[in-house]
């Protein structure tokens, strides 16, 4: 009878042991995967942010820019001169670069450039909108946070085509 418990006593020797350490590894596993999954959302989540974020702050660019030069405003001269160096050809584009990139507060990106650009003329026989006849200018701003570029665009009517 000795035997026998000698036996069973050396069969299950160290099987505890084996049984913590088999299931601090799946512990581990499990950890770590939860982990990779919190870091990639929370990759994605910044990630959207500056999307979003670069999207506004390009269309609040476009929009201030169109205001300030715009009709009856002090720059309203400079709005004309930029429409009257466009002309009516298409490959040519103005680009305005912005050199104070402090001039947004933190948070909303820097914008990289700012371009304006001849599109072609409002009328019946194109595919535009109104047929009004006037030039249609495509204002773009570039827009940098993080890692995310953003390009927004904003399509204007200038003065009468000809």
């Amino acid at each position: 009878m000795d035997t026998q418990k000698d036996k069973r006593s050396s069969r299950l020797k160290g099987s505890v042991l084996y049984t913590v350490t088999l299931v601090m590894m799946v512990m581990i596993i499990l950890m770590m995967s939860a982990i990779a999954l919190a870091g990639t959302a929370n990759k994605r989540a910044f990630g959207e942010y500056h999307d979003d974020q670069t999207t506004y702050t390009g269309r609040s660019v476009i929009d201030s820019v169109v205001s300030t030069l715009g009709k009856d405003q002090d720059n309203e001269k400079l709005g004309a001169y930029i429409i009257s160096q466009l002309g009516t050809d298409k490959n040519k584009v103005i680009t305005v670069n912005v050199n104070n990139k402090e001039a947004l507060p933190d948070g909303y990106g820097t914008v990289e450039k700012l371009e304006f650009r001849y599109v072609g003329a409002d009328n019946d026989g194109g595919f535009y909108i109104s047929g009004s006849g006037k030039d249609i200018i495509k204002v773009t701003a570039t827009v940098k946070m993080g890692n995310e570029t953003t390009t927004y665009s904003k399509y204007l009517t200038g003065s009468s085509g000809g």
